[in-house]
């Protein structure tokens, strides 16, 4: 048996080449979770366009509000421009008694920082644009409220008394409303 010549082994490698190694793993992980994050928005975003998950989306969102307000609520169409537009188009709500009390062929609002500030409770408008609307407000003879009221009602008032509610803040850029045969 021939024996093999010792190869030169180079002494272990300093701490800092270990730490530079851990940095570069580290830095490695960040960039896969922001590729992550914003390969999942691209896809979300892609996934909202889609007409039967708009639909989806609309007859969720309208039955539960019909649910809760205990009249009719529709939506004939959605549009969500990269989280920083909404487009509806023929939003319609029944007042109490069955007769129109809001139609707006579009609504059309732009959102100052972006959609998920909604997650903060904090919502800021840059625009909002409505084309073709009717707000039909009335109060029966003998009524004190008007139509309109249980609306306010509802958006105005905590769900529960005993439970403390975060503020909803909500900013409109006045300068920037457009109206259209309004």
């Amino acid at each position: 048996m021939e024996e093999q010549p010792k190869q030169n082994i180079p002494p272990a490698a300093p701490s800092t080449n270990r730490g530079l190694i851990l940095l570069r793993n580290l830095w490695r992980r960040i960039e896969n979770i922001v590729f992550g994050v914003v390969l999942s928005l691209i896809v979300l975003y892609f996934v909202l366009q889609m007409p039967a998950i708009q639909n989806w989306l609309i007859h969720k969102t309208t039955s539960y509000l019909s649910d809760e307000l205990k009249t009719t609520v529709q939506i004939q169409h959605i549009d969500i421009a990269f989280f920083d537009k909404l487009i509806l188009e023929g939003f319609y709500v029944e007042d109490l008694k069955g007769d129109t009390l809001i139609y707006v062929g579009q609504l059309s609002a732009g959102l100052s920082s972006n959609f998920f500030s909604i997650l903060s409770n904090k919502l800021e408008f840059n625009e909002i644009s409505l084309k073709n609307a009717r707000i039909q407000i009335r109060r029966a003879a003998g009524e004190y409220d008007t139509n309109l009221k249980f609306l306010l009602d509802y958006f105005s008032s905590p769900k529960d008394p005993n439970k403390p509610s975060k503020p909803f803040a909500v900013k409109i850029k006045a300068k920037n409303i457009f109206l259209e045969d309004v």
